[in-house]
C-alpha cells in the first residue's frame, strides 16, 4: 500500500478524519482498530466522534474525508 500511495503522489502516505456519530453501533475501539490498520498502510486517520447532529450536518453538506452511517 505505501508504495502505491507513493505512486500516486503520496511518498509521505496521508492523513484523513473519519467522522462518526458517538452512538451505537459505533464505538471508539471499532475505529481504534482500524485506525492502527490504516497506519500500517500508511494512512493517519484522525478520529472525529461527533454527536448525531453534528455527523449529520457534516455528513449533509459532504463536509468530512471520511464518515460512517448505518443507513444502506
Amino acid at each position: 500500500m505505501q508504495r502505491l500511495l507513493a505512486a500516486a503522489g503520496f511518498p509521505n502516505g496521508i492523513a484523513l478524519n473519519v467522522t462518526y456519530p458517538t452512538r451505537p453501533p459505533y464505538t471508539n475501539t471499532m475505529f481504534e482498530v482500524i485506525q492502527s490498520s490504516l497506519a500500517d498502510a500508511g494512512i493517519r486517520v484522525t478520529l472525529q466522534p461527533v454527536e448525531q447532529q453534528v455527523w449529520l450536518t457534516r455528513f449533509l453538506n459532504a463536509n468530512y474525508d471520511l464518515s460512517v452511517t448505518d443507513q444502506a
